[in-house]
């Protein structure tokens, strides 16, 4: 380690010296409540840290606060919802006030990103006290203060469960630990996010062996974090399922996240189908309400009619293309992914047989065009609509 970095972690820890218990003594008593008025966790989180000039200082603000006034919620736990956005996941935790550690750990990342702090929410699994691997994933932070990587968890710093029992019990060993403290009882599935030149393998979390932090190396984790902000959504999913399964898969967790990643891999995958697929159903709708007019109301000539044809043949087409080969283990994924392939041919074959009219129409001399219309009207195709994304 140069000189340099050792004197800025050095300086780190000493600035946490500093604004140790006593001193945190004052940032804690002024963070646990908040004036009633004040309801978005933008306007807490500016309210909490207002008076504050350094990140150490206004992240202590929010971990108070929020172990401080979020419960646990033992039913959600065993009644997990699957939720459309992280969004959904904060107006529900803002609502309620109540969580598990997925709640508590983007709801320190949106507020904390609100104020400017670089935070990041990270998924894993820990050890107990017992020293047992825990039998669920868990979430946690991590914060970035002058280019070095502390980790906390908000929801082991707001009490304890016993016997599906929460008890609010404010424990602050978990606050702004370093990468080499914090491992000792969790490890993220991906190991980039252990912040470590040396990152351990899920076996020697395992077995408790952690004697290669002692061991020199050059993983690049700085490096591949930047990569990380120039890749799509599916290429940070792929890449992370590769290093997951570089590190080994030696519980049932670990393999259920890589399954989880593909699972949402396919959901953007379908999504972006699926709207592929609506692009053309708008179109076909378009030229079957005009077609049911005679082309009058709305008015439109031969261009405007082979134009959305063309375009509904186009969307309908290159979605089906794009469902062949997508696969899912999730049911409600499968379910939906199977309800549009199984409906596609119809579709292809509907508009297949518009598009031969419409060929029809336009050759057809234009004072005989009136005889090619039947009395009944065509129907329009429902448009699809998406899962919820993992």
């Amino acid at each position: 380690m140069g000189t340099a970095k050792t004197f800025i972690i050095g300086f780190l820890f000493i600035s946490l010296q500093i604004l140790g218990q006593s001193s945190f003594t004052q940032i804690d008593n002024s963070s646990k409540r908040v004036p009633n008025s004040i309801q978005s966790y933008q306007e807490i989180a500016q309210y909490l840290t207002k008076d504050f000039t350094n990140d150490i200082e206004k992240s202590r603000a929010l971990y108070i606060w929020i172990s401080h006034n979020i419960s646990y919620n033992v039913d959600l736990l065993n009644n997990l919802p699957k939720y459309t956005s992280q969004e959904a996941i904060i107006e529900e935790v803002m609502q309620n006030r109540n969580g598990v550690c997925q709640h508590y750990a983007d709801l320190f990342l949106v507020m904390s990103n609100s104020i400017g702090l670089q935070t990041y929410t990270i998924s894993g699994y820990s050890r107990n006290t017992d020293g047992e691997i825990a039998e669920i994933s868990h979430a946690w932070n991590a914060i970035k203060i002058d280019s070095n990587y502390f980790l906390l968890d908000i929801t082991w710093a707001a009490g304890h469960v016993t016997e599906d029992v929460f008890y609010r019990k404010f424990n602050d060993n978990f606050f702004l630990k370093t990468p080499q403290e914090f491992i000792a009882d969790h490890i993220p599935f991906d190991p980039v996010w252990q912040f470590l030149d040396n990152p351990i393998r899920h076996k020697d979390f395992s077995e408790q062996s952690f004697e290669k932090l002692n061991i020199p190396s050059d993983y690049p984790f700085k490096e591949i974090l930047k990569s990380i902000d120039s890749l799509d959504a599916i290429a940070i999913l792929k890449t992370s399922n590769s290093r997951i399964i570089r590190c080994g898969t030696s519980n049932q967790l670990i393999k259920n996240q890589i399954q989880n990643n593909l699972n949402s891999i396919t959901s953007i995958e379908f999504n972006t189908a699926v709207d592929t697929l609506n692009f053309g159903i708008k179109n076909y709708n378009t030229y079957i309400d005009a077609k049911n007019n005679k082309f009058k109301n709305p008015k439109l000539n031969d261009e405007e009619i082979k134009s959305y044809i063309s375009n509904a043949e186009i969307g309908i087409k290159t979605a089906n293309e794009m469902m062949l080969n997508l696969t899912a283990t999730d049911e409600e994924l499968s379910f939906s992914l199977n309800h549009e392939r199984n409906r596609l041919p119809k579709l292809i074959k509907t508009v297949e047989t518009e598009k031969d009219f419409v060929d029809r129409y336009i050759k057809k001399w234009k004072p005989l065009r009136a005889t090619m219309f039947y009395s009944f009207k065509a129907n329009k195709i429902n448009t699809s609509s998406k899962p919820v994304l993992f």
